[in-house]
Formats: structure tokens, sequence, C-alpha cells
């Protein structure tokens, strides 16, 4: 047996098309749940968007952003500054949102799809 990150040439493995197919048969359990799938991959899109918005109004909140309109945190720009802040909150509340299906519906579809898998196998 090689060691740890090195393989040989007779150690690799030929992915057949048979195996793959075997593989791909656990998602008819997911299948009757794929409307709720679904829905919890667009909470995924909708809380990645979000998490994403996140350092960007960090980065303008101190100026770092090109193309900021403010330079920085300071007296004279506490409107902008306000602003910016109240939309941080936005987007925190919302991602915790988003978060939350996000995880609710993928845990729904998770657990009755193998719910389905363990009647089929007994």
């Amino acid at each position: 047996m090689a060691p740890f990150g090195k393989k040989n040439k007779e150690e690799k493995v030929k992915l057949k098309k048979g195996a793959v197919k075997r593989a791909f048969r656990v998602f008819r359990y997911i299948k009757p749940y794929r409307f709720t799938f679904f829905i919890g991959l667009f909470f995924l899109v909708l809380s990645s968007i979000t998490t994403m918005g996140f350092p960007y109004l960090i980065g303008s909140f101190f100026g770092t952003t090109p193309g900021a309109e403010n330079e920085g945190f300071s007296i004279d720009n506490m409107q902008s500054s306000t602003v910016i802040v109240t939309l941080l909150f936005g987007v925190f509340v919302a991602n915790a949102i988003f978060s939350f299906f996000r995880v609710y519906l993928f845990s729904i579809v998770t657990e009755r799809s193998l719910q389905d898998l363990k009647k089929c196998s007994i």
C-alpha cells in the first residue's frame, strides 16, 4: 500500500457506467420531495448572495470598496454610514432567515428520504 497522498498506477480504479447508475439510484428516494428540495436550493442561492453582500457593505462602510461614495468612517459622513449600517443589519437578518429555511427544508428532505430508504430496505 502506498503512503498517504501517493498513488501507484495499479491502485487507480476505472469508473464504469453500471457503477454510476447504481450510485444514482439513491436519488429516487429524493424524487417525491423534489419540490421541497428545489425550494431549499433557492434559499441556498439567496443565502449565498446575502453572505457575499456582507463583506461588500463592510468594505463600503470603511471606504475600501472601489467606487465607494464615502471615504471611510468619519463624523462628516455619518448619514451615509448610518445607511450602510442599517443595510448591514438588514442583510444579516435576511441571511439568518434564508439560512433557517435552507437548513429546515433540506433537513425535511433528508429525513423523509432516509425514512423511505429505511422502509424499502426492511
